[in-house]
């Protein structure tokens, strides 16, 4: 005579786990939420300011606004605004100043 029982696995409020709910997709596809350029600043964003930096928009010794107020200019998140800052300083168009804020330090193309 077999006692042996086998059970269900269950979460954890008692109930059993559904198995397999979620619909599954091919491997050579992309998740829904991924973005074609995860690893940086969005191409426009940076070029755009830089473009607007030697047209005059932001005069040769002034203040940039702030991450937060440019990333809600630019619709993008403030880490991926701080991204293209930082290629800007990389460039050597701004510096930063701690504390203080981003200053404009050349304007040339």
């Amino acid at each position: 005579m077999d006692l042996h029982v086998t059970r269900r696995r269950e979460g954890a409020c008692g109930r059993p786990r559904s198995q397999g709910s979620r619909p599954r997709r091919a491997k050579s596809e992309p998740p829904p939420h991924s973005h074609p350029q995860r690893n940086g600043a969005r191409p426009n964003d940076d070029e755009d300011l830089s473009r607007r930096i030697a047209a005059g928009s932001y005069a040769l010794g002034s203040f940039l606004p702030g991450e937060l107020e440019l990333a809600q200019v630019y619709q993008c998140s403030r880490p991926t605004m701080r991204k293209a800052l930082r290629l800007l300083e990389d460039q050597g168009r701004i510096t930063c100043l701690k504390g203080i804020g981003r200053r404009v330090v050349r304007t040339g193309a």
